[in-house]
Formats: structure tokens, C-alpha cells, sequence
């Protein structure tokens, strides 16, 4: 399973609180959320903007306070620069980050995160030039709106609070009377559900950020059971018309059907922070049989101080369906949902909290049967005391809160793949709690694993600094825990990924397509294709010229997508070979390129050169490199310091010869049908 985090804007709490919260314009942020992994071409391009998968980090503000690391708590050796630029910063003031992003400092100062990656140039702190007609964005306190033509950024709403995704915050929500509410909520003040009202979530996925929240006694949010929004968790259907359908699973995994419907699997770990909608329950194929039950939703409360449930929270999968029809089976149980309580402060609960799987429908047999749904998770988080009492069903989580929001301005966008060619993984995030001495945090390629003292580095700062080396090709992960004021090091973990590809593109020409071949036409075409979707690509660096090894730079010809194919016209005879390597969405090249060799005009025959490669006291050496025209030709000396290269095309090369950081190069030429000697010796 794979999880996905909200793209993320920068969100100032009442001036103190910071926070990462979804938004259109940005990218990246927001600790955890791995999208589908797509690291083979795809077609599916899929917006997962507002969505969340299996580690399923979410957004809170920042809730940091001062740093009280004690001298024992010594941060690590040099295999990390901790800290970054411009630090201390000014809380919720902007600047322009690398490639075009644009950075906010958290509410302590500790720290630059990441909050938008802008289309053409970031000035002071903003986006400039083109942009989304219709799309909004904050300014500081101000809601601005990207014009009709696309073409500048204009304010069309003052907030009296905090500006969020492009909308302006409230300033309290009280609820008084029944009423549904959906989506992300952002709260500068409390938010509370007094008794007996009930607020329902027709879209089964509410999120609310707030200082504090309370739900009073017998006051209700119930989440409408619909499934996981991206599949996850989903019962399948048995091997034949008369199984039961599999139940969904979440925080446990659901049951087999009868006759073989196979469960649905768990969803996230029981370590982890974010939480997400249950598994449906799955449909039998017989005509007649039960339908799969929804899975539960989602419920989110953050809170920068308390809160407290002395109500109902609701978050619970369906049944299954029933047979109706003679040798039908039933349907899987819907899988229960997710309830996340996250508290900077003191949690306390004394009310019902239930995310239950719906049990399996009735067969007409008893081996059509369906699977009961898995239970759903409860995450119980808090910085400061929790008070955990009432009614708890569902897989459940207790512990420290951590890191709620982790960005990365080297690597924003957990959705992208990026190329390899940077220096260094750039880390921050904001703290959870006012009493952290720090975090213990690792990169490395485990999905899941909590840092302990005993397999990560300790830091007391919001933000790390890892080297290239630290990161491998495919799928790494960024994981930190906090450790509170008795030194006490947290049990849950929040993650991001990030996903490194090695690998340049693909090159071929449909008019020259064997590089042994020789061809008298002069009008080459070359195309070329991608390792990775190509929603992760910009287009690609090439140069053409008539050496083996040659790496494009920036300076290089330009092509960007969607043109995947160029005509060279009226190229001289010879050997020629196309180098190409492609540029991310952060601008990052391949450190590999592709190499093509093309024959042009009449085969001119070939020749070979040999001789003895010497040091300066002439002794033979060897195992020392000889290339001709930079790798087009290659061959390392023999054991008495002799090459022979042979199959070489007549004509004129540049030899080097090459051996512990010592070099020379001559040209030479070579004929048709002879062998040319060249002895060497290496200064």
C-alpha cells in the first residue's frame, strides 16, 4: 500500500501558530502521504491534491515552543548540516527557496518550510508571472485570485484572522444547531458541537484545525460510511458466483468471504499518525447477491491546545447485503473508518469513539457467507497529558504527538519522482509541542520504522540536512518521533518520501536504427521515452557531437515536453552519436545520459590501432585506459602494458590514454584495412 499527502500552502495561526494546510498552488509538505508509486511510464495523472494514503500525514499548525535539549542530548556528527540559511527567521514572514519555490518561516523561527512551487519566478516571497486563471492563493492576510488571461495575481478578500488555501479562516465555529459540514475547516479559535447536536459528514471526510476543540456531551459528528477514496483496503470477490464477498480491511484486515472472498488488507501501521476511510466490503458475481458494504470515513480534529470528546465520534462501515435471490451469496462488510485526535496540548475523552467494520451479508448458503469489514483506527495523539476514558472501538493508536507538517524545499512533492543530479535532501517541519527537547529522525528505504535512540540521530533544531549519498535509487523515507520534556521518545512516527530515479531516458532512430550500420541518409530522427511518468518530466538536455561519453549541461539544447522527437537534416558523414539526459520538475538533470551512435554516408572501412602504454621510467602499464573520441572506442592494457583496438571506422580520433588520475591525449588517424601503432607514455 501506498499512501498520498495534501499538496501544501503556508497558514498562520492568530500570529503564533503555524501551519502547512492543503492548497492548489503548492506542492510537497506535510509530513507522510505516498501517492501510487510511478516509476514506469503511466497515463495516470490522477489530481491527488486533497487526498491522503497510507502513512497519511496531516497538516496541523505549528505548534513549537523552546528548546529545552539538555547537554547529554548531543547532535550528530558531521554526516549531517543541521539547521539552513537565514535562521533564526521571523515567524510567518516569506522568501523565495530553491527552484522556484516559496518559503515560510515557522512560528518559532526555527525553521524554513516549504509551502508552493511557482510556475515561472518567485519574487519576495510570491509567485510572479503566468499563473492559473480562476486559481486563489494567500498573500499574508490577503485571498488573491488569478486573473481571467492568466497573467497576475489580484486581491479580491481581506481576512480578518489567517488566510488558508486560498481562503480566509474563522474565526470560531459554534455549533448550535444540526448541520453537515465536509472537507478541510480552518479554525483561528475553538470549535465545538454542543449537546445533542449532531453534525454529519455527507462526504465521509471532515478535517478540522482549531486552538481548541470540544465536543460536549451528546453532541455527535458522525462521518457518511464512503470507502476509501483510492481503493485501498477493498475486499475482492470470491472464485465463483456462490462465494461471499471478502470484507474490507483498515486497522485490521477484514475476513474471508465463504467459498474464498479474499479480505481486504490493512491499511497504514499502528505506528503511524494520518488516518484514512475504511475498505469496502466486495460485491459477489452472481446476480442477486448482497452488495459490499462502504467503508467508514474520516474524522481529523487538530488542535494547537485541548481537546476534549465527551460525546459521540462516528466513523463506522456497513454491512454487507444480504442475498436476494436463490444460491446468491452475501457482501463483504464494510471496513471501519478513521478517527485522528491530535492535541498540541491535553486530550481528554470520556464519550463513545467508534470506528467498527460492518459484518459480512448472509449467503443463500452457508459457504456464501461474506467477510466481516476490519475495524477501522483511533489515533490518540497529544503533546501534553492524555485522559483516555468512554467507549473506544477501532484498532487503536495512543501516544506523543509528532511532527504534524515536514516539507522538503530539495524534494517538495511526494507525488514526483526526481532526478538524481543535487547535492543534498533538504529537511524541515514544525514542532508539535511547546515542551520537545527534539527528535530522533532517519532517511533511509523502510516504509515504516519508528527512530529510537538506538537506530537514528537525535536533533534539536526543525530542520536536517541529509548528502546525496544518503538516498538511493527508487523509494526513500524521511521518519522522525519527538522527545517530550521527561525525555520521554515518542512510539509514533510520521514519514515523507521522496523518490529518486538513476535513470536517463530511452534514445532511438527510426532512421538510423543500428549504430553498426551506415547510412547515406543524412536527415536523422531521434526519439526518445521516459523511465517515469511523464507528469515528473519537463523535457530533456541533448547534445550532438562525435564523442562516446559526453554528458549534456544546462548550456545544452533545450526540448520540452510533450516533444519527444527531433529531425537533425543534412549531418556530414561521419560518426556521430545523440547524448540526452531529462530535467525534472525541480530542475534536477540525470547524472547518467543516454548515448546513441548514427552512421552517416558511406562506410569508410575500418582499421585498428595498437601499441604500449608506459610510465615515465618506461615500464609497461597496465591495466591503464585507452579511448578513442572519449569512450566511442575503448580498451584497458594488458598485463605488458599492450592494447589493440580493432573494427575502428577510418578516420581521424582523439586518443587518451588514462590511469590513476594521469592522462595525455594525441590525435591520430586511422586507415582503411590497416593497423596504426601508437605507443604512449604517461607522464
Amino acid at each position: 500500500m501506498r499512501r498520498l499527502l495534501p499538496v501544501l500552502s503556508a497558514y498562520l495561526l492568530s500570529g503564533v501558530v503555524l501551519a502547512l494546510a492543503p492548497g492548489c498552488t503548492s506542492s510537497g509538505g506535510g509530513g507522510g502521504g505516498f501517492p501510487p508509486v510511478d516509476m514506469a511510464v503511466s497515463s495516470d495523472d490522477k489530481d491527488m491534491a486533497s487526498g491522503k494514503d497510507e502513512d497519511m500525514t496531516g497538516t496541523p499548525r505549528d505548534m513549537s515552543g523552546g528548546d529545552l535539549a539538555g547537554a547529554d542530548l548531543a547532535t550528530p556528527p558531521g554526516d549531517m548540516s543541521m539547521g539552513g540559511t537565514g535562521l533564526p527567521c521571523t515567524p510567518g514572514s516569506y522568501r523565495c527557496g530553491p527552484a522556484n519555490s516559496v518559503q515560510i518561516c515557522n512560528s518559532t523561527g526555527t525553521a524554513w518550510l516549504h509551502s508552493s512551487t511557482c510556475a515561472v519566478s518567485c519574487v519576495a516571497g510570491l509567485c510572479t508571472g503566468a499563473c492559473s486563471p480562476g486559481e486563489k492563493r494567500c498573500n499574508m492576510k490577503s485571498v488573491e485570485q488569478c486573473n481571467g488571461a492568466g497573467t497576475t495575481w489580484n486581491p479580491v478578500e481581506t481576512c480578518s484572522g489567517s488566510c488558508s488555501s486560498g481562503r480566509c479562516a474563522l474565526a470560531n465555529l459554534d455549533v448550535t444547531m444540526n448541520r453537515s459540514l465536509d472537507g478541510v475547516i480552518y479554525v483561528d479559535g475553538d470549535f465545538i458541537v454542543r449537546s445533542g447536536i449532531t453534525v454529519q459528514v455527507p462526504s465521509g471526510d471532515l478535517t478540522v484545525y482549531a486552538k481548541n476543540i470540544t465536543i460536549e456531551n451528546m453532541g455527535t459528528i458522525n462521518a457518511a460510511p464512503t470507502g476509501n477514496p483510492y481503493g485501498w483496503g477493498n475486499g475482492s470477490r470470491g472464485p465463483n458466483e456462490a462465494s461471499g464477498g471478502g470484507g474490507g480491511g483498515n486497522g485490521t484486515s477484514g475476513a474471508t468471504g465463504s467459498g474464498g472472498g479474499s479480505p481486504g488488507p490493512v491499511i497504514n501501521t499502528n505506528t503511524d499518525y494520518w488516518v484514512v476511510g475504511g475498505g469496502n466490503g466486495a460485491t459477489p458475481l452472481r446476480a442477486g447477491s448482497g452488495g459490499g458494504g462502504a467503508g467508514g470515513g474520516a474524522i481529523r480534529l487538530i488542535a494547537s491546545e485541548n481537546i476534549t470528546v465527551a460525546g459521540f465520534l462516528a466513523a463506522n462501515g456497513t454491512a454487507g447485503g444480504r442475498y436476494s435471490s436463490s444460491y446468491a451469496a452475501g457482501g463483504g462488510g464494510g471496513a471501519g473508518g478513521g478517527i485522528l485526535l491530535a492535541a498540541s496540548g491535553n486530550l481528554t475523552t470520556t464519550g463513545s469513539i467508534s470506528a467498527q467494520g460492518g459484518g459480512g451479508g448472509a449467503g443463500y448458503y452457508s459457504d456464501g457467507q461474506g467477510g466481516a469489514g476490519g475495524q477501522g483506527r483511533v489515533r490518540l495523539l497529544a503533546g501534553g497529558t492524555r485522559s483516555i476514558g468512554g467507549s473506544i472501538s477501532g484498532q487503536r493508536t495512543d501516544g506523543l504527538l509528532p511532527p504534524s507538517v515536514i516539507t522538503s524545499s530539495s524534494h517538495p512533492d511526494q507525488d514526483l519522482i526526481y532526478n538524481d543530479d543535487f547535492d543534498q535532501v533538504q529537511m524541515s517541519w514544525v514542532s508539535p509541542f511547546a515542551s520537545r527537547q527534539g527528535y530522533y529522525q532517519m532517511l533511509n528505504t523502510n516504509i515504516w520504522q519508528v527512530p529510537t535512540p538506538a537506530t537514528s540521530k537525535f536533533v534539536n533544531t526543525e530542520s536536517v540536512n541529509f548528502p546525496f549519498s544518503a538516498v538511493r535509487s527508487g523509494l526513500n523515507y524521511f521518519h522522525i518521533t519527538p522527545v517530550d520534556a521527561m525525555s520521554n521518545v515518542g512510539t509514533v512516527e510520521n514519514t515523507f518520501r521522496i523518490q529518486i530515479n538513476t535513470q536517463p531516458p530511452s534514445l532511438s532512430s527510426s532512421s538510423h536504427p543500428s549504430a553498426a550500420s551506415w547510412y547515406d541518409n543524412p536527415d536523422v530522427f531521434f526519439e526518445w521515452g521516459f523511465p517515469v511518468a511523464e507528469r515528473n518530466v519537463k523535457g530533456v538536455y541533448y547534445v550532438m557531437d562525435n564523442y562516446g561519453d559526453t554528458i549534456p549541461t544546462k548550456s545544452a539544447t533545450f526540448v520540452p515536453l510533450p516533444q519527444k522527437k527531433i529531425l537533425r537534416s543534412m549531418v556530414s558523414n561521419g560518426i556521430w552519436v545523440m547524448h540526452i539526459l531529462a530535467m525534472d520538475q525541480q530542475g534536477y538533470l540525470t547524472k547518467a545520459a543516454m548515448h546513441l551512435r548514427v552512421n552517416v554516408g558511406p562506410n569508410p572501412g575500418a582499421g585498428g590501432v595498437l601499441g604500449l602504454v608506459t610510465d615515465s621510467m618506461s615500464k609497461p602499464l597496465a591495466g591503464a585506459t585507452v579511448t578513442l573520441n572519449r569512450g566511442l572506442y575503448s580498451q584497458a592494457t594488458n598485463s605488458s602494458g599492450n592494447y589493440n583496438i580493432t573494427g575502428i571506422s577510418a578516420g581521424s580520433y582523439e586518443l587518451k590514454v588514462s590511469q590513476g588520475g594521469k592522462s595525455t591525449t594525441q590525435m591520430i588517424t586511422v586507415t582503411k584495412d590497416m593497423t596504426t601503432t601508437v605507443n604512449i607514455s604517461l607522464p
